[in-house]
């Protein structure tokens, strides 16, 4: 959801540099344009932030048990009492920093008339844009780990060190396994029925869930399957019997309403990022995978943990509890701005969603 544009610099009463404060309590008015389709659809963002180190979360399964009959004259019969399991995160940090030189200044910002630099407009205005930036690739980072907490059970947390460069891991956040479902026959089969595969699909989340399943959502190669699948345009053209609508609409940057199917919309998912170390754009959400969750079964979250860095005015270190934590300090000549954010996606409960592979992987060259 969009987010006014930032109010502009210097506020009243502000210090040079902004310090922390200043800038989480602006931070509050950034636009947030980047995708974030899964994070605010299976994790809820309000709330979730804590001062410790460490984040704990509990899952615990209940069944769909039926209570037992007995006879009239016993006492009754003992039900087993559901486990459950307690995960704990230490997240690593987010850290992005955009440097400015003074030389940056000369440069007129986006959308200015040409003309002579005014030099605390431009500062003012870059500092705006760096800072939306700057929030911009943490959701980004926030929507890639919600994506894999829901479809892989873990997020791998990767630094990118070396020469020549390497990928290594640094943490790794393991959540419950939920195991795919492998359709048969493929939807790239002729011989597919992909409406009959999401009908068994929404009545197993519903069943295992206790509540009914109302997301769905495809990827792009999936999404593509449904669509130009022969049984799925006759279904949809049948006058006797009116399963739903396919009329394609992009609802927002990434996402197409496909239009709906027994009443629930089937959303197309196909936003993209630019990978860190090879540069491609690759999709957040795998293009062959079909996410179908019950938010009504209970839904996952997004939480972060505190921050410890040092003050503004006092050489001393404070800890700082919120999703986006802010600094601008300035090595000689060269202004800072540093972005720290330690996010961890708590997924819902596994018996909410299913995760359906509609088409063989893509062999690796």
């Amino acid at each position: 959801m969009a987010r006014p544009q930032m109010a502009t610099f210097p506020i009243a009463g502000a210090q040079f540099p902004y310090t922390t404060i200043e800038l989480m309590r602006v931070w509050d008015e950034i636009a947030y344009p980047a995708p974030s389709f899964i994070r605010d659809n299976l994790f809820a963002t309000e709330g979730g932030v804590t001062s410790a180190d460490t984040i704990a979360v509990d899952y615990f399964h209940e069944g769909q048990l039926l209570a037992p009959w007995v006879s009239k004259i016993s006492m009754g019969r003992v039900m087993r009492r559901e486990k459950y399991r307690t995960h704990q995160f230490s997240p690593p940090a987010l850290r992005p920093i955009r440097q400015m030189h003074p030389a940056d200044l000369f440069d007129k910002p986006p959308g200015d008339p040409v003309g002579g630099p005014d030099d605390a407009s431009y500062a003012a205005k870059y500092l705006v844009r760096d800072m939306t930036e700057l929030d911009n690739m943490v959701a980004r980072s926030e929507e890639l780990m919600c994506c894999q907490a829901i479809t892989e059970g873990r997020v791998t947390c990767y630094t990118i060190e070396g020469s020549p460069p390497e990928m290594l891991p640094i943490a790794e956040l393991e959540y419950e396994t939920q195991p795919h479902v492998v359709v048969n026959p493929p939807w790239t089969d002729p011989a597919s029925d992909p409406l009959n595969d999401l009908k068994i699909a929404i009545r197993t989340v519903s069943a295992m869930a206790g509540a009914q399943a109302e997301f769905i959502a495809l990827g792009s190669l999936a999404s593509d399957l449904l669509e130009t699948n022969e049984q799925t345009k006759a279904a949809y053209n049948l006058l006797w019997l009116r399963q739903g609508t396919l009329t394609p609409e992009e609802t927002e940057w990434g996402v197409t309403s496909l239009g709906s199917f027994r009443g629930l919309n089937l959303y197309s998912y196909a936003a993209q990022f630019e990978h860190p170390f090879t540069g491609d754009l690759t999709p957040y959400l795998d293009p062959r995978y079909v996410i179908v969750a019950s938010k009504l079964g209970g839904s996952g979250s997004l939480g972060y943990a505190g921050v410890w860095q040092q003050e503004d005015e006092q050489p001393q270190h404070q800890l700082y509890a919120n999703k986006r934590v802010w600094r601008t300090y300035f090595e000689e000549e060269i202004r800072h701005l540093r972005l720290t954010s330690r996010p961890v996606p708590l997924p819902p409960n596994s018996r909410t969603y299913l995760i359906l592979e509609v088409a063989p992987a893509t062999p690796t060259p």
